[in-house]
């Protein structure tokens, strides 16, 4: 953590930025752009895990170089962390995100109709979530080491910050739904 955040903190001195973009009204309901030199370029949205109450976006924000070498604009956002809220509020956040982004990432050079979503680990989950959303715009998503079944959580000592009950960790479980596109 401590490589990543001392990573990050360089990479948003040596690239153009633009940080806490609200997209909603909870004080973390913002996010980050790296926008790619040329304009229409892919646009990559990155998730943070966290297990849904830890972390925030800027400690990832060293894989921008990543996206930016290859004209990709990088997205970073945050959600409102459990207890403040449900998982269920935080799924819906990320497509409140992922909706503004859509709408307005041509003013940061991204092209709306080539909009990725990566995220790892609770991220990855939130990820995998938005192809359960009404969100046909999306190009793909990538989930690294998500969770894709919320179950063994909820009975694991990470509930006891996160308090699922069955129904929230069942509806809340890609592994259990059904994608609303084609989107790989």
């Amino acid at each position: 953590f401590e490589r990543w955040e001392r990573v990050s903190r360089q990479t948003e001195n040596e690239h153009t930025n633009f940080k806490n973009i609200s997209y909603g009204t909870h004080p973390l309901e913002c996010l980050d752009i790296f926008p790619a030199e040329k304009t229409l370029a892919k646009t990559m949205v990155f998730i943070h895990g966290g297990y849904w109450h830890l972390l925030d976006k800027s400690l990832f924000h060293f894989l921008a170089p990543i996206f930016l070498k290859d004209n990709v604009t990088a997205v970073f956002i945050n959600y409102p962390l459990i207890p403040d809220v449900s998982i269920d509020m935080i799924v819906s956040s990320c497509c409140k995100a992922i909706r503004w982004i859509h709408e307005n990432i041509m003013r940061f050079h991204g092209d709306p109709s080539q909009l990725f979503v990566m995220g790892h680990s609770a991220g990855g989950h939130l990820a995998s979530m938005l192809l359960t959303k009404d969100l046909p715009f999306l190009k793909a998503v990538v989930s690294l080491s998500g969770l894709f079944r919320l179950e063994p959580i909820m009975l694991s000592y990470l509930n006891d910050v996160l308090c699922m009950d069955r129904d929230i960790a069942e509806r809340n479980s890609p592994v259990f739904l059904k994608p609303t596109s084609s989107s790989p």
